[in-house]
């Protein structure tokens, strides 16, 4: 049961989160936040948020040039599995 809520919840995570993928490669300077909720069912809910501030026009139009030829299939999958790895870590630290 709490192997299907950790893939239950890494999956709602990649999905929330697989449009901001695109900032893991590129040119932009990004910061990642992680913050992880802990259940009382012992199940826990991640939530990554990363983030590039974009302080002029120029910014903004190379990055919606960025987006629109980004690999995010192979970005997505690249982040899948950094997240996955997280989780069996902290699983195995945890029980």
């Amino acid at each position: 049961m709490r192997k299907t809520t950790i893939l239950i919840t890494l999956t709602v995570l990649i999905m929330l989160v697989s449009r901001q993928l695109i900032l893991v490669e590129g040119e932009f300077e990004f910061q990642t936040n992680y913050r992880i909720i802990l259940h009382k069912d012992s199940s826990a809910t991640w939530v990554v948020e990363l983030s590039t501030p974009l302080s002029s026009e120029e910014d903004k139009a190379d990055f919606q040039e960025f987006m629109e030829s980004a690999d995010t299939v192979s970005m997505l999958s690249s982040f899948e599995s950094t997240v996955e790895s997280m989780v069996r870590k902290a699983s195995s630290s945890t029980g």
